[in-house]
């Protein structure tokens, strides 16, 4: 393993004392949270005391602490990722899910990959131009159709933000640069980042470009067009098979929305949107062209979704969608599929607002694959007006990916005749919030039927998709958020699940049920200054896991309008090394010094 890069000492010691000096002044600093609103559950700007299911929100001043996606998504209980490399690639699971039964969107626009879910986290957006992520917790087919069996994660970008610069270093020679321009309407992102590896094999860089305008056309028009590009390299040693692999990873994301308001009761959002992945894999880098893959996926089309405020009638969305996924590869061939739906949803309150009733149902028809019509039912009680029950049920499906349906080599082979997955799901939840404490309750089961995956037996070499059994899940997620002390902030959350399999038997599973089945996550913040955190898994009595990270956080006021932000950070303090997949080590500890200043 390649030796950690220290920074220079005297440079180091300058940072800590200034941010150490500077800290006493914020002592007391006190933290208050306006309220948050939510818009994955429901397609449409909600308080979070109104949401009826589980949803989890990172905000803007907690995305820009991490270096990665992947590392954001780690820090809410619940979610469990799988990660190959210095978080270069990572496939998320929520509630006991795969990979590929989770939606992945940008500002509510899907993303996910029709050709391999392991593409879906290739977001070109980057982090200092997001303004929050918020994570729906179950079933959402009713209202995004496909591949939201576990959850959803929606990435919703700034609408402009402030000019920014950034800059850091670390260990294995990690460097990282960033710019933001944000002019009234108008906001333009970019960010690189490049490491030699925590060990050979594993180096990496990431170019990410990400631009947004917004564009009113008077009171009742508004358009917004965004348009992101990612492009990354890296070597991907014993990724999927025994050898010094390489990949590269393209994405470009556009879409343009819309919202024309006909009435002051009736206003329409009209979405047009084009993702194009490109991927190219070669599996021993010391022999090119021994054996290497190229795929280009594309997805395109549209939705309309029209809005009615009916008053004491409710509040309905009626929405209709049609895309085309396609795929030119040298390993699948050229594939297309043509895919529409239709979906209402309605929402009315009742005893005085206290009682808010959600109904909702989509009929999803994919050409070759026969209709999926999924309803969903949820409600909230204001017991008080911090004091709320919810109550919530829906059902589920995610169609095979082009992968699994068509994929062949020596070690791997697909299945054209894969039936798609289904679910139910089913929860509890109570939720108490004032100014100082917010804390939640949710218990819920899982039950997904024609489960795919890939599977052997013990004496076989090449592994098989096949849609194995079904398996039921039952969880308790549990969380707090305190902050009743001036300047102490202290969030914790658990996510436990008992999982019970029908599989068949004698087979090995390569991706299904390889999830944490107990979950600890916990973190504090003092004074603005120091954040630490604390990560327990409990996979098997074999696989148990420890992460500590903790970090120097000072914000400082230049030149009267600038604010530099330093942040000095240890990932993994106790040096523990854990594999998510067999022969792939994660990384130990790291070293990273971070700066940024806004304008």
């Amino acid at each position: 393993m390649k030796p950690l890069t220290y920074y220079p000492m005297n440079a180091l010691r300058g940072v800590l004392f200034l941010i150490f000096v500077s800290s006493m002044s914020s002592a007391q600093d006190y933290y208050y949270e306006v309220e948050p609103v939510v818009v994955t559950a429901t397609r449409y700007p909600k308080n979070i005391m109104e949401i009826t299911k589980t949803v989890s929100i990172i905000d803007s001043s907690e995305i820009l602490k991490y270096s990665s996606l992947s590392e954001l998504l780690e820090t809410v209980a619940g979610i469990d990722m799988k990660i190959r490399g210095d978080n270069i690639q990572a496939d998320p699971s929520i509630r006991g899910s795969t990979f590929q039964q989770v939606l992945v969107m940008i500002d509510g626009v899907r993303v996910n990959d029709p050709q391999t879910g392991h593409h879906n986290l290739n977001i070109p957006v980057p982090l200092g131009a997001i303004e929050r992520i918020e994570i729906l917790h179950g079933t959402a087919s009713s209202l995004y159709g496909s591949d939201a069996c576990g959850g959803v994660i929606n990435i919703i970008t700034k609408k402009s933000g402030r000019t920014r610069g950034q800059a850091g270093l670390g260990s294995f020679s990690y460097r990282n640069l960033g710019a933001g321009i944000g002019y009234k309407r108008l906001g333009i992102n970019f960010d690189y980042k490049s490491s030699a590896g925590y060990e050979p094999g594993y180096e990496y860089q990431v170019y990410t470009f990400f631009s947004k305008i917004n564009m009113p056309m008077g009171k009742n028009i508004e358009n917004g067009v965004i348009f992101g590009y990612l492009n990354k390299s890296f070597g991907a040693k014993n990724f999927y098979a025994p050898f010094p692999s390489w990949e590269a990873n393209q994405a470009y994301f556009t879409s343009l929305k819309g919202r024309l308001i006909i009435t002051p009761y009736y206003f329409v959002n009209p979405v047009l949107s084009f993702r194009t992945h490109i991927d190219t894999f070669v599996l021993d880098r010391n022999r090119p062209k021994f054996y290497a893959n190229h795929h280009q996926s594309f997805t395109y089309g549209g939705q309309l979704i029209n809005h009615f405020d009916l008053g004491k009638l409710g509040y309905v969305l009626f929405g209709i969608e049609g895309f085309i996924d396609s795929l030119s590869s040298t390993r699948l061939g050229q594939r297309s599929l043509r895919r529409a739906a239709v979906f209402i949803q309605i929402e009315n309150k009742y005893f005085a607002e206290k009682l808010i009733l959600i109904a909702g149902l989509r009929d999803d028809y994919y050409r070759k694959i026969k209709n999926s019509i999924n309803p969903h039912f949820s409600l909230g009680y204001k017991i008080f007006s911090s004091l709320k029950l919810n109550a919530a049920a829906g059902s589920s499906f995610r169609a095979p990916s082009f992968t699994e349906l068509y994929y062949q080599d020596p070690a791997n082979k697909g299945d054209s005749l894969l039936k798609p997955e289904t679910g139910r799901d089913y929860e509890l939840a109570i939720d108490f919030k004032n100014k100082f404490v917010f804390a939640h309750i949710a218990v819920y089961h899982r039950l997904t039927e024609n489960d795919i995956d890939w599977v052997k037996k013990s004496n076989e070499t090449s592994w098989q998709v096949k849609n194995i059994g079904k398996t039921r899940f039952y969880g308790i997620e549990p969380s707090l958020k305190l902050n009743f002390i001036p300047g102490i902030i202290i969030k914790t959350g658990l996510s436990y699940i008992r999982i019970i399999e029908e599989l068949p038997e004698g087979y090995i599973s390569k991706y299904a049920l390889r999830v944490p089945r107990t979950d600890l996550d916990l973190s504090a913040t003092f004074f603005s200054i120091l954040d630490s955190r604390l990560r327990y898994s409990y996979y098997t009595p074999e696989d148990k896991r420890l992460h500590i990270d903790v970090a120097l956080d000072k914000e400082f006021s230049i030149f009267k309008q600038a604010i530099l932000g330093c942040r000095f950070q240890i990932n993994n303090l106790l040096d523990k090394r854990y594999e998510d997949f067999q022969g792939l080590s994660l990384p130990g500890r790291e070293l990273k010094l971070m700066f940024d200043i806004s304008l």
